[in-house]
């Protein structure tokens, strides 16, 4: 009786939870998915077994057995792994299952703090985002979900904001500076953005209601200064845009909360030709229907998704959509995410404020490690846990697991 060897390529992942199995192709993007019952799942457990060198040896009357069979041939036809004839001569196959090896990890910090060299930690600042005052037209549930100002009286101190920004440049990552608020009616701005711009890129967050009161100002800074207008309000950007030709550099952020509002920011871009235009959802509480007929990912789009093996890992480690970032309130309050409680003060080293989040935050490696996603198979698949889950308090938005 022939004997085989199944060896799964070191570019699959495989991935079983309970009664259900994944395989994943990280450079075809091809997947298998089964169910991970009976003589299947004593196959794909060992196979699984990092000890067993991602190989299991297979008899003829093994391979009769109709869903091992199938399964077998779904493997080696989206090539996620090979059979092999054991004829007792050639060597056995072997192969790596890619596992995350960490090596800047937090007991990695820790170590080097307690041995007081732990300066490389400020490497993994890379963008810092100050709201110097609130804005009239600021909106609070935006403010949770995306860079937008909040409706505070409260107003910044620039000199302080210098000061932490110009600790922060030991960062060789540090690649933008935000500042968002009704900026225009800042005196100062001018002078704060001159001291900002030496340590690396400055971009302005400035609502479009604001940009209309302030008109002679934008249309002299935009020439000459990165400005991204924030829009939920489509009368007022018209308004806006029919006012005067504007820089080609000029960028905007329309914000879409229904299927009304998506109409009126897509005929807008392509009405006016707003090349710099993103389009971005955001959930202001009573339009859940919107996010669950239109955002929530279901099983097909989960089946279309297309990951490297470094984008997994990356998912496995850090959340993608955090990481990196600290948001300075006008009281002085640092954050490294606005849902969060705050990890710090401005005065506070930029330094300790990063090692403080990497070690004790919930923000910069907040992964998908939590009930339900680790009970899912596409766990490691689906983008890392976004401010949308953290607003509307559901921890997963896809239609797979119903919780």
């Amino acid at each position: 009786m022939k004997k085989y060897w199944l060896v799964l390529s070191p570019n699959t992942f495989m991935w079983l939870k309970g009664e259900e199995g994944l395989l994943y192709h990280a450079v075809s993007h091809a997947q298998v998915s089964f169910k991970n019952v009976g003589a299947l799942r004593l196959l794909a457990e060992w196979v699984n077994d990092i000890d067993n060198l991602y190989r299991v040896e297979l008899t003829e009357e093994t391979l009769r057995q109709p869903e091992v069979n199938e399964w077998i041939r779904q493997v080696v036809d989206k090539e996620c792994g090979k059979l092999v004839e054991n004829d007792g001569v050639n060597n056995r196959p072997v192969s790596l299952k890619p596992v995350l090896k960490l090596q800047d990890g937090v007991q990695y910090y820790e170590w080097l703090h307690r041995q007081g060299t732990d300066g490389s930690v400020i490497k993994n600042l890379h963008n810092m985002v100050f709201y110097l005052n609130g804005s009239p037209f600021g909106d609070e549930w935006l403010h949770r979900q995306l860079v937008y100002p909040s409706t505070t009286e409260t107003v910044a101190d620039w000199m302080r904001i210098v000061q932490f920004a110009q600790n922060a440049r030991q960062s060789p990552y540090l690649s933008e500076i935000s500042l968002v608020g009704n900026l225009f009616s800042i005196p100062q701005l001018s002078e704060e953005v001159e001291a900002l711009q030496t340590i690396c890129p400055v971009m302005l967050y400035v609502t479009v209601e604001d940009v209309l009161y302030a008109l002679p100002q934008v249309k002299e800074w935009a020439d000459r200064q990165a400005i991204r207008i924030l829009v939920k309000d489509y009368v007022a950007l018209k308004t806006l845009l029919d006012a005067s030709e504007w820089s080609t550099g000029l960028q905007f952020t329309l914000i879409v909360t229904s299927i009304q509002t998506y109409e009126n920011a897509t005929e807008i871009v392509e009405t006016y030709g707003l090349e710099h235009a993103e389009l971005i959802p955001a959930f202001k509480g009573d339009n859940r229907s919107f996010f669950e007929e239109n955002l929530y990912m279901d099983v097909e789009e989960l089946a279309e998704i297309a990951l490297s093996k470094r984008d997994i890992f990356i998912r496995q480690t850090l959340n993608i959509a955090d990481f990196g970032k600290l948001y300075i309130e006008p009281d002085g309050k640092v954050y490294a995410n606005l849902n969060d409680k705050s990890i710090g003060m401005i005065d506070d080293s930029p330094h300790d404020l990063v090692y403080r989040e990497l070690t004790e935050g919930n923000a910069w490696l907040h992964i998908r490690n939590e009930e339900p996603c680790q009970e899912c198979v596409y766990q490691w698949l689906c983008p890392s846990p976004s401010n949308y889950e953290r607003v509307i308090g559901k921890p997963n938005l896809c239609t797979k697991i119903k919780k």
